[in-house]
């Protein structure tokens, strides 16, 4: 199974076109809290506003 991790507030959609494949719902949870934690970090360094963010997940 492949999925996607999109970014999306009211304005704006960040659409993952690639996506990860992952072999059950586990690892895609699992990879689901990588990519928040991932772009947690970049956000110390870019010192972005995320309010309003949210993420879809899709397969």
């Amino acid at each position: 199974m492949r999925c996607y991790f999109h970014l999306v507030n009211d304005q704006e959609h960040l659409v993952d076109q690639d996506g990860i494949a992952v072999t059950g719902l586990a690892m895609a949870f699992s990879e689901d809290l990588r990519v928040i934690e991932d772009v947690r970090q970049e956000d110390l360094t870019l010192n972005a506003d995320w309010s309003g963010w949210g993420h879809v997940t899709s397969t």
